[in-house]
């Protein structure tokens, strides 16, 4: 019964892969326990809330919610993921320090202090001790951390840079920049 877009498991379970189209129509009739939305910037909220329905019976989650997660890239202020990201409790990820076993980000949106605790490479400057060390393992100590109560939140939300990502070195980074690179914009080095 497996396919590309379908792929059951043992005890009954299914994955389901399915565009929503422009108005979350394509769902209609379903019914599910869970709801992954991904580049969800580029969604119409309509589509959304017509998507969502499909978890009026789910088994999991909040009663006739379910469990919904969204995945993507606000792009601009005002959009949609931008509302929802609003809504929620502004979960940043913050690298662990060797030394004083602190937590610091590497990234602060609409910040360029990334560039002063990122040295070279992979070594990042710990701003509270000043320990140089590799972002790498430095991420595998890291944490979550929330920069608004849940209580006072409809969501919870997670934000990552892919100035974290283990492969990527400052250099390959910089040489991104508008004015170094010979295509890039601000707005698509920003995303």
């Amino acid at each position: 019964n497996d396919a590309q877009f379908f792929k059951q498991f043992k005890g009954g379970s299914h994955i389901w892969v399915e565009s929503m189209g422009l108005t979350g129509d394509r769902l209609r009739g379903r019914t599910a326990d869970c709801i992954f939305f991904d580049e969800v910037q580029d969604m119409l909220e309509g589509a959304i809330s017509n998507s969502v329905r499909i978890l009026n019976q789910a088994k999991y989650g909040k009663p006739g919610q379910g469990i919904q997660t969204f995945f993507g890239t606000p792009k601009k202020k005002g959009s949609t993921f931008h509302k929802m990201w609003n809504m929620s409790n502004q979960q940043y990820y913050h690298l662990g320090c060797e030394q004083c076993k602190g937590f610091f980000q590497l990234h602060t949106p609409d910040s360029e202090d990334w560039e002063q605790i990122w040295l070279h490479d992979f070594i990042v400057k710990c701003p509270d001790c000043g320990c140089e060390q590799d972002k790498r393992p430095a991420a595998e100590r890291g944490k979550w951390v929330a920069t608004r109560p849940l209580e006072e939140c409809t969501m919870v939300g997670f934000h990552i840079n892919q100035l974290y990502m283990p492969t990527i070195s400052k250099e390959s980074v910089i040489a991104e920049k508008p004015g170094i690179h010979p295509v890039n914009t601000e707005r698509a080095y920003q995303n």
